[in-house]
């Protein structure tokens, strides 16, 4: 079937089991033109060409030229369906038409892009599961997206959500209640923002509009960097997932860069195949040098602690720069005060003390050494072991000094702390007990 001129009209149903070419004309009415499957409609040549009746797709069409969309326009892509529109055209809505509907539902194999050049689908489009929206090249402008099947953006392509409102007054942007989004690369941009509400966005490249995170956002195929330019908003519900497999942001592990304000809240979860180092830093979100991030992920305050693989680390919201999400493996400070006290007291009592509590048992030997105070005449020479439970904070180690009745200089002897396990011993772990003499 050829349309070349004039309009195909009515109220019942054409359908296509060949091959249509429509070079110029209309198809309007209250019926449906329908590609079936294994048919296919061509558009590939300059003309004037405008839908005003639903076009169902269970083949294939291919878009290389202009296609408007009047007031009763509907394309509908059928599971079956593939929808090509290549470099240079135009699927939209006419200036003399005003559609309010939703012209263009995908539940196809994809709606695609395959072009080093400029496309635009000047339409509201609705992408259903089992739906694919490919945009494999080039640049693909569209008016809004509501995504709850998947959607594929490559390496140097580019999607450009850039309607401003409809007919209603109602913001135009890049919506998903579900499915998937995978981002390879490429770069989504959405005026109006960019909301997850449902689903998961997956993969590293550049997200430019304010991002709402209240689903699921997993960067990297395996590991890379995820670039928001704008602002990154995670809710209560939002989840921020990041692999760790070494030391090198983008190379070896998820890195969110953020330029615009960030505010934090859901869960952060990081799948660790590293075999981390103490003093290992990550900065999983980079935030520019202006705004400090706003909100904390759920039960994760400042300087709290993540078990990962049996380790502990230290997560902070002012790291790096001062405005940074960092991930430190650091495990718990031991350190012991200094006593100064009369001989004639005789038990010298030594603090011991972890700078945070700890899930996992910590132990440290200590052991006396003489300085100007010798044992056994001046002190009782000790050593041994202390155990500190998980969340426990402090032990003492008492050390007995012998009295006299002798006067004699300030003496000292150390207490030693060394043999940590789960925990750092702090500067030297030395600590001196200074016994005054309290003879006349």
């Amino acid at each position: 079937l050829s349309i070349e001129v004039g309009t195909l009209t009515g109220a019942g149903t054409v359908t296509i089991t060949n091959s249509l070419n429509w070079t110029s004309g209309t198809m309007a009415g209250t019926g449906t033109t329908l590609i079936a499957s294994g048919a296919t409609l061509d558009i590939n040549v300059s003309g004037t060409r405008t839908l005003n009746r639903t076009l169902a797709n269970s083949g294939t069409i291919v878009v290389s030229a202009d296609l408007m969309l009047g007031t009763n326009a509907s394309f509908v892509n059928n599971t079956s369906g593939i929808f090509r529109i290549n470099n240079g055209a135009n699927v939209g809505i006419s200036w003399t038409y005003s559609n309010t509907g939703n012209p263009l539902i995908n539940a196809g194999q994809h709606i695609s892009t395959a072009n080093s050049g400029v496309s635009n689908l000047w339409v509201t489009l609705t992408n259903s599961t089992p739906g694919t929206v490919s945009v494999d090249s080039g640049v693909l402008h569209i008016n809004s997206i509501n995504n709850s099947g998947i959607m594929n953006v490559a390496a140097n392509a580019k999607l450009a959500v850039e309607g401003e409102e409809d007919f209603f007054g109602n913001p135009l942007d890049y919506t998903q209640s579900g499915g998937r989004t995978n981002i390879a690369g490429g770069e989504i941009l959405s005026y109006n923002g960019i909301r997850i509400n449902g689903g998961k966005l997956q993969g590293f490249g550049k997200l430019v509009g304010y991002v709402v995170n209240a689903a699921e956002i997993e960067i990297g195929n395996a590991v890379g960097v995820l670039r928001v330019q704008v602002g990154y908003m995670q809710t209560n519900t939002g989840i921020l997932k990041i692999d760790w497999n070494g030391a090198q942001a983008g190379i070896d592990y998820d890195q969110l860069i953020v330029l615009g304000s960030v505010t934090l809240g859901g869960s952060l979860q990081i799948l660790q195949t590293h075999a981390a180092v103490v003093g290992d830093t990550l900065m999983l979100v980079d935030n520019d040098a202006t705004d400090l991030i706003a909100g904390q992920f759920t039960g994760i305050a400042e300087g709290g602690i993540i078990q990962l693989n049996g380790n502990e680390y230290s997560l902070k919201y002012r790291g790096g720069s001062g405005n940074d999400v960092t991930l430190t493996h650091q495990l718990p400070l031991v350190s012991v005060k200094h006593v100064r006290q009369s001989e004639g007291k005789n038990d010298f009592g030594f603090t011991v003390t972890l700078d945070r509590v700890s899930t996992k048992p910590i132990s440290v030997r200590y052991v006396t050494e003489d300085q100007t105070a010798i044992a056994p005449e001046d002190y009782a020479s000790k050593s041994g072991f202390l155990q500190f439970s998980p969340g426990q904070l402090t032990q003492t180690v008492t050390i007995h000094v012998e009295g006299d009745s002798v006067p004699e200089t300030i003496e000292r002897f150390a207490l030693k702390l060394e043999q940590p396990t789960n925990a750092i011993i702090k500067g030297t772990g030395n600590a001196f007990g200074t016994i005054l003499d309290d003879d006349s």
